[in-house]
């Protein structure tokens, strides 16, 4: 059975049960192999490269007999239909690492939602923003968000937290590149 290459956009679950977004499927520029560039829709949202043909391939049964899914990499859903209940990741933090990184003058116990909202937005440098953000991840929440969105005036869509924080990373990252060509020229 041949299957349809994924698209920027489409959602893939791998075997192993993590989300992934398709950003683009790449050529080698010299031995013309084309590979897929992925992003993980949690934790740091790293991106990832795989050849496409081991992409599409099916799980290797004999070493994980235990796993149901055919293929190592299943199409889940899209930017425009959304993902299915099943695969919305829990509702829980983003991410559940510990407050150890708090400065001492601030006890974890005390820091809130709107005191990293307010150091997030007094902060104007988008990677020290990102900085803020990876250091106080545990207090990124849905209303966190809206405020953000509301205040940068950015267009954050309907979805799960951890794919608003996504937008939201994306944003900064694209806010980081244009300033450094901007003070290149």
């Amino acid at each position: 059975m041949n299957r349809e290459n994924p698209k920027p956009g489409e959602y893939y679950r791998h075997f192993k049960n993590k989300l992934y977004e398709i950003v683009t499927i790449a050529k080698h520029s010299e031995t013309e192999e084309l590979f897929v560039v992925y992003r993980a829709m949690y934790g740091s949202f790293q991106d990832y490269i795989r050849p496409l043909a081991m992409f599409m391939s099916e799980v290797d049964h004999a070493k994980y007999p235990d796993v149901l899914q055919k293929y190592r990499f299943e199409k889940v859903g899209d930017r425009t239909t959304g993902l299915p209940e099943k695969e919305l990741p829990e509702s829980k933090p983003i991410h559940a690492e510990t407050s150890r990184n708090l400065p001492e003058s601030q006890p974890a116990a005390k820091e809130t939602c709107s005191d990293l909202l307010n150091a997030f937005l007094d902060e104007e440098n988008p990677e020290k923003r990102l900085e803020l953000l990876a250091r106080y991840q545990e207090k990124v929440d849905r209303r966190f968000l809206e405020n953000v969105s509301i205040a940068l005036d950015l267009s954050i869509p309907d979805g799960p937290a951890e794919e608003q924080l996504y937008h939201l990373k994306r944003y900064l990252r694209a806010m980081m590149r244009y300033d450094g060509s901007r003070l290149r020229q």
